[in-house]
């Protein structure tokens, strides 16, 4: 967990100094992907990005099944 941290740091520095934006917002993109893996040898299939995104984002926001529902329609659209 440590050495995630370490790299969503890192990953969100290089954003921060990005002066193009794109750029910028692909650096959190990899951040938030560090933050999110699973690593667990035993899966045969691994979540994608996007799934785990959604649902970490609606589970974190959302205060009951209605409002995560909505936050993770949002954030597929997006």
């Amino acid at each position: 967990m440590q050495k995630r941290l370490v790299t969503a740091a890192e990953w969100v520095g290089k954003a921060r100094r990005d002066a193009d934006r794109a750029k910028a917002f692909v650096q959190v993109v990899f951040a938030l992907e560090a933050l999110l893996q699973i690593q667990d040898r035993k899966m045969p299939v691994q979540p994608s990005v996007t799934y785990r995104l959604t649902e970490t984002a609606a589970y974190i926001r959302g205060t009951d099944l209605t409002s995560r529902t909505q936050i993770a329609s949002d954030i597929n659209e997006i």
